[in-house]
């Protein structure tokens, strides 16, 4: 369903989030939102 799908690009969405942040503080979050 599209909420699944929602839910689960936004938990994808943090978690390249973080891992951006904790790795490469280069790369600007606004690219990945």
């Amino acid at each position: 369903s599209e909420d699944h799908v929602r839910s689960s690009a936004e938990a994808k969405r943090k978690l390249m989030a973080t891992r951006y942040t904790e790795g490469e503080p280069s790369v600007p979050i606004r690219e990945i939102a």
